[in-house]
């Protein structure tokens, strides 16, 4: 069986936002970022000017990117190594900044869902806005199977440290468990996805050698 080799991303080239302060400053000044946009937003909930709206939207879907960006690269420092305490300690931020952009989404849908269809006819056709006509559908659709806007907000809110906190709690328990593997050259403990990927391949390699047998 070839010797399985695991490697090491350079997760540091690929870093969203300022590369000179840190993760834990760069979430909070997204999370405060979102914050102030969604107050300003929430000033113009039945806005009729095309180029605002247009302006809006652009600037939540830059938001949005930096958001998404900024979560898959914690997940990504987390998988690299699950028992850092400093990047498990950043969780609740990025809890937090999650549940604030559902918030800002659910501001915008509630905008959507109050202009005209003139107006909304006109926001769609916009040059600007060409290629993510299918998303702004989806979020102008969506505020008819929501709860009251403040009901949803709270939802939000309490996301993090409910359903969603959970989630992220089992998820780090999960990555604690450690699976003892004994070999010719002793026994090592490994992290359970490890395990699970050795015992994967030798069962592949169990199987050719019995296909090989056969024929």
């Amino acid at each position: 069986m070839q010797k399985l080799q695991l490697l090491k991303w350079n997760l540091e080239r690929v870093s969203p936002g300022n590369k000179e302060i840190s993760l834990q400053e760069r979430l909070h000044k997204l999370t405060n970022l979102i914050k102030t946009t969604q107050f300003e937003m929430a000033k113009q909930t039945h806005s009729e000017d095309i180029e605002k709206l247009v302006e809006m939207i652009r600037l939540i879907q830059k938001i949005y990117i930096d958001a998404f960006e900024m979560d898959e690269y914690y997940i990504c420092l987390l998988s690299e190594n699950v028992h850092d305490t400093k990047i498990q300690s950043l969780s609740g931020q990025c809890s937090e900044m999650k549940a604030s952009m559902d918030s800002l989404l659910l501001t915008l849908r509630q905008i959507l869902s109050n202009v005209t269809e003139d107006c909304w006819n006109a926001l769609l056709e916009h040059p600007k806005m060409e290629g993510i006509n299918l998303f702004l559908n989806e979020q102008r659709q969506m505020v008819k199977d929501q709860l009251n806007p403040e009901l949803e907000k709270v939802i939000h809110t309490l996301s993090i440290n409910g359903f969603n906190g959970w989630e992220d709690h089992y998820e780090q328990e999960f990555a604690n468990l450690t699976v003892p593997i004994i070999s010719e050259e002793g026994t090592k403990t490994v992290p359970f996805n490890m395990a699970y990927v050795k015992a994967w391949f030798q069962m592949i390699e169990k199987r050719g050698r019995r296909w090989q047998h056969l024929c």
